[in-house]
């Protein structure tokens, strides 16, 4: 079970990191991170064709056969960069 917390440490400082006890590997899965998958790709094919084209739906397909990870934001601003 991961969890996420804002207070590292007792100094008050916001890291953005997951909380983790001492010596303990950090795994986050896919969706904590943004990550888009296969899976999510073809679930959702309609809402992504409608709302962004089919050219971003293309290109959603491409960053998943990559297997590299990628998000949905990044694949939507780079068609519109």
């Amino acid at each position: 079970m991961n969890v996420w917390c804002c207070w590292e440490s007792a100094g008050g400082t916001i890291t953005g990191q997951p909380a983790s006890r001492q010596g303990e590997p950090q795994i986050m899965d896919a969706a904590m991170r943004g990550l888009i998958t296969g899976r999510d790709v073809i679930l959702h094919a309609f809402t992504i064709i409608r709302l962004w084209g089919l050219p971003t739906y293309v290109r959603c397909l491409r960053a998943t056969l990559s297997r590299r990870p990628t998000t949905f934001l990044a694949v939507v601003h780079a068609c519109r960069g």
